[in-house]
């Protein structure tokens, strides 16, 4: 005996479409997606329970989604590499700025303006670790 859930049970299928079938977007080479959905249902005349099917061509929905994984995916590859490219020259700032304060032969005024440079550095830096 079959016994039906109380909700709708969803399912998506990858079809082989036949190539004089024109009613759904054909991708990867005659396959489309297509999203099946069964609802169990009483029908209302004889009282027994009966599925209403429903079948939608979701071809297009599944490129939209995977052009947008791929352009996630260049997002973070992009951001990794412009993290990378302001970081190490940030990175060469603040050393070269600790070095000139631990070396001890700057004016006091100079000290200042390199503890601000460092600072800044720093601060640049935790933006582009955010980033």
């Amino acid at each position: 005996a079959l016994t039906l859930q109380s909700g709708p049970v969803e399912m998506e299928v990858r079809k082989l479409m036949s190539s004089e079938s024109g009613d759904s977007l054909q991708s990867e080479a005659g396959f489309a997606w297509h999203k099946i959905v069964w609802v169990p249902a009483v029908n209302p005349v004889t009282g027994h329970d009966s599925l209403m099917v429903s079948e939608y061509d979701i071809s297009e929905l599944k490129k939209v989604q995977e052009d947008l994984k791929r352009a996630n995916e260049m997002q973070d590859l992009t951001f990794a590499s412009i993290s990378h490219e302001l970081r190490t020259p940030l990175h060469g700032i603040v050393g070269l700025a600790e070095a000139l304060l631990a070396g001890g032969k700057c004016t006091d005024s100079m000290g200042r303006m390199i503890t601000v440079i460092k600072a800044q550095g720093m601060r640049l830096s935790c933006l582009v670790d955010d980033i």
